[in-house]
């Protein structure tokens, strides 16, 4: 007689692991002042990279290591957010220099 589908076996059952270096991820719900501090610090980080002709990626921003790559990635969504979604305008209003253009470069033409 076959076993019922719902049925799991003690041998089936997932293994569970408990990570002990997670540290708690900070509130969604950040005061107004520690979302601007946050964006300040950002910037800074930003600056020293594009002012060192370093293409920044989420990864220099967050290191693969932190346990808090959400507060990161929605600070940076945030400051983004705060430039109209336009890294140019980013580096514009930072007064940041580009990096080094990539090899083949990719040009926009209006109306695209």
């Amino acid at each position: 007689m076959p076993e019922e589908p719902s049925t799991v076996r003690p041998q089936e059952e997932p293994e569970i692991q408990l990570v002990s270096h997670v540290q708690e991820i900070s509130s969604p719900k950040r005061s107004e002042e520690q979302l601007q501090l946050d964006i300040e610090m950002m910037m800074q980080k930003l600056r020293s990279l594009w002012d060192a002709g370093i293409q920044v990626t989420f990864g220099h921003i967050c290191p693969p290591a932190s346990t808090d790559r959400i507060t990161a990635m929605t600070t940076f969504e945030l400051l983004l957010h705060m430039h109209h979604l336009n890294i140019v305008l980013l580096r514009q209003s930072l007064r940041i220099c580009p990096p080094t253009l990539p090899r083949e470069p990719v040009i926009i033409h209006p109306g695209q």
